[in-house]
């Protein structure tokens, strides 16, 4: 029998740091759009983790915007990756949707 220092209530492999840190990054480049909206004279609104991970309507124009960014420091770019095939399906989902008007 294994001595109770060796148990894991709740262990799991987790990228919950990768996770919060892709998410900042998110944040500062929602951050960053408003400012150059802003500086340019651009009107939009500026969804940050609603739709996609930057999500920008122009209501002026009918014109939407979606932005994924994926942040990765430790892991080599892969199409093949699972995250880019969520990212690619997401993104037709939206696509198809039919609520933005191209």
């Amino acid at each position: 029998m294994s001595h109770i220092s060796s148990l894991y209530l709740f262990s799991k492999e987790t990228d919950a740091v990768e996770t919060v840190r892709g998410f900042k990054f998110q944040e500062l480049k929602t951050l960053e759009t408003w400012v150059l909206n802003k500086v340019n004279g651009v009107e939009e609104v500026i969804y940050c983790d609603y739709e996609e991970d930057i999500f920008q309507r122009d209501l002026s124009e009918f014109k939407a915007t979606f932005r994924q960014f994926k942040l990765y420091s430790s892991k080599k770019f892969s199409f093949s990756s699972l995250e880019v095939k969520k990212a690619i399906a997401h993104f037709f989902m939206l696509f198809i949707k039919g609520d933005y008007p191209l």
